[in-house]
């Protein structure tokens, strides 16, 4: 998928009739949500397709389902993974085209339940999984909202895509070129001052915690968990979900105070509580997760990281 991100983006820059071709395209209203997209996105991965298939069947649960019954969701599931990249690929590479012009929808939903966390006076933090076009929510959030995420900017696939909401004026730190500390405090100020963090809290690298998604052991990070019980901000359960082309909610659940639960040392069980409220926005939409494509690597305990 990282590899496809990158074709298409180098593509997009270059020179010569093929780039031109492409960027003409972008421009038109929405030319790869045609039916053939998914099938186009399929065969293009279609090494991929089996692995995907694989991580499905291994980490969604069954929920009741007979062996049958599951065998056909995750087949619903493979067939959405690609409906719903095809359409994110489109959206992400034409995104200073779609955004500005208005021809998208995204509706926050349970916006309540953030007013209700900032009314606290020490910002929200924003805990989401990698589902729905994520890019475009937070772009609509941050029209609204004083807001901040932690992005990987260095990853050279991604990269142009995070200079491309850069330009459209998304704020971010860079986790890699961030140090540490450095990054830590930014993040403690932009609460301090009432601001809303978006954390995508399934990012994987191999330092991170050892954590627990999906049923099967990997490492998460933690900050969510830091700054909620340092500072007593809230912590908002949230995810992005694609309803139809060109049409996404941002939804907000009901905040959660870690202070009320856990005290100043049980950092690691606060996490874990936060792992599975992830989990669960993540079930509500399976199909749009964008890490099924290489699941069994943050789950299988290798050394890669995330883009590369």
């Amino acid at each position: 998928m990282y590899q496809t991100i990158a074709l298409l983006t180098r593509l997009q820059q270059a020179q010569g009739r093929g780039p031109v071709l492409l960027r003409r395209a972008l421009g038109k209203p929405a030319p790869l949500l045609l039916p053939g997209a998914a099938l186009a996105l399929q065969t293009l991965l279609r090494g991929q397709t089996a692995m995907i298939r694989h991580n499905m069947a291994e980490l969604l649960p069954a929920e009741g389902r007979t062996a049958a019954e599951q065998q056909a969701y995750v087949s619903t599931c493979v067939s959405g993974f690609y409906r719903h990249a095809a359409r994110t690929l489109y959206e992400l590479l034409a995104a200073e085209t779609l955004l500005p012009s208005r021809r998208v929808d995204i509706r926050l939903e349970g916006e309540h339940h953030l007013a209700e966390a900032l009314k606290q006076g020490k910002g929200a933090i924003l805990y989401a999984p990698h589902t729905g076009n994520f890019f475009y929510g937070y772009w609509h959030l941050s029209r609204t909202y004083p807001s901040l995420t932690v992005a990987t900017a260095s990853d050279p696939e991604l990269a142009p895509l995070y200079r491309s909401f850069q330009r459209l004026g998304c704020p971010g730190l860079d986790y890699d070129k961030t140090p540490p500390m450095q990054l830590v405090r930014k993040l403690r100020h932009h609460l301090e001052g009432g601001g809303v963090l978006l954390l995508l809290g399934d990012f994987y690298r191999p330092g991170f915690p050892r954590a627990r998604l999906l049923g099967r052991a990997t490492r998460l990070p933690a900050g969510a968990a830091k700054l909620g019980l340092e500072l007593g901000t809230p912590v908002v359960p949230a995810r992005c979900v694609r309803e139809a082309d060109h049409t996404h909610r941002f939804v907000m659940e009901e905040p959660v105070q870690l202070r009320e639960r856990f005290g100043p040392g049980e950092q690691a069980d606060a996490a874990a509580f936060l792992n599975l409220l992830l989990e669960q926005q993540l079930l509500k939409n399976p199909e749009q997760w964008f890490y099924w494509f290489n699941a069994h690597e943050r789950f299988a305990g290798g050394s890669r990281r995330e883009g590369e």
